[in-house]
């Protein structure tokens, strides 16, 4: 997919959401539908960041968003940012709608004659926008677009822009975070943001093939971003360099090691997961241990009523648990 098209499409929608929000502050409650807009008014700096599944993806894209309140109701947003050396212009309103409990608005920008209808929902930390416009890979027709925000802090959302495929998967195009322009947190923000632990494992030419499968088996995973080896780099041609995927809210990271070493995974580390249902657990544990290695097989133990312990194909641990 050219980079210009779902970049600007991350952009639209980056700006409209990022406004709708409110963030989470630290030792605060999560934002309401009652003070989401009137907490966004104010200049953001904003960076947005391509997937690229073929090629290294180019340096992140930086703009400014300035939003203010317009009366009680709506907000007002305005943006402009340097796409690639290609200058762009957008504005959007927003507001929340108290009947049918949602975020309403439109977009409209200086790439298209289109103006894009917004409709979002937040969640708990999460405010997700979802709109249908354009398709950049296909002219005349439209696909269906969404983009996922987190608050992290008082100053900082990081972002998430999905486009739904054919076969009606969301596939991540684009990440990249909202900061609040001139606060003064921003000067402090390696102190301020906390310290982000994230799993890491290292495959051996099958990475790609396994965060495809544990996407898989989850509703709402996700491939977040991923980076292959180039012709003459150090590691071999189209294996992973560095991604990072999704699993029940879970966000890990991985790589194809570039030199072919004897040790692998072990089961002193492993994925715990709480399962709702017996069907689910079963489920599961079915398919990971399909060419896999079972250390406990789904039984009751005493301290569970239903509890399996198996590694996958790939060498990688998990434990399952009926959740009471």
């Amino acid at each position: 997919m050219n980079h210009l098209m779902p970049l600007l499409i991350c952009f639209v929608f980056a700006t409209s959401a990022s406004i709708a929000q409110d963030e989470a502050k630290p030792g605060k409650a999560v934002a309401t539908t009652a003070n989401v807009l009137d907490r966004f008014v104010g200049r953001w700096d904003t960076k947005s960041q391509p997937v690229s599944d073929s090629e290294i993806a180019p340096a992140p894209y930086r703009g400014t968003m300035d939003a203010r309140m317009l009366g009680k109701h709506w907000l007002i947003g305005e943006y402009d940012a340097d796409m690639g050396g290609v200058k762009f212009d957008a504005m959007q309103r927003l507001r929340y709608d108290a009947k049918q409990k949602i975020y309403v608005g439109t977009w409209v920008d200086s790439f298209f004659d289109y103006e894009w209808p917004l409709k979002g929902k937040l969640d708990g930390e999460r405010l997700t926008i979802n709109s249908e416009g354009p398709d950049p890979s296909k002219p005349g027709a439209t696909s269906k677009f969404r983009d996922i925000y987190e608050f992290k802090t008082a100053d900082l959302i990081l972002t998430t822009s999905e486009m739904q495929s054919a076969d009606g998967k969301w596939e991540t195009f684009m990440t990249g975070e909202f900061r609040r322009a001139n606060s003064s947190s921003n000067s402090t923000k390696a102190a301020a943001t906390p310290t982000k632990v994230m799993p890491f494992l290292m495959f051996i030419g099958k990475a790609e093939k396994a965060m495809k499968f544990y996407v898989s088996l989850f509703p709402d995973a996700k491939i977040l971003s991923m980076e292959k080896y180039a012709a003459n780099e150090t590691g071999k041609e189209g294996t992973v360099k560095l991604a990072k995927f999704e699993v029940a809210g879970q966000r890990v990271m991985c790589i194809d090691s570039p030199d072919v070493h004897k040790f692998t995974f072990t089961p002193s580390f492993s994925f715990f997961v709480e399962c709702d249902s017996k069907e689910q657990i079963d489920d599961l544990f079915s398919k990971l241990s399909a060419d896999g290695k079972i250390m406990m097989p789904l039984n009751n133990y005493g301290f569970s009523e239903r509890f399996g312990w198996t590694s996958d194909r790939f060498g990688v641990s998990w434990q399952l648990n009926l959740a009471k």
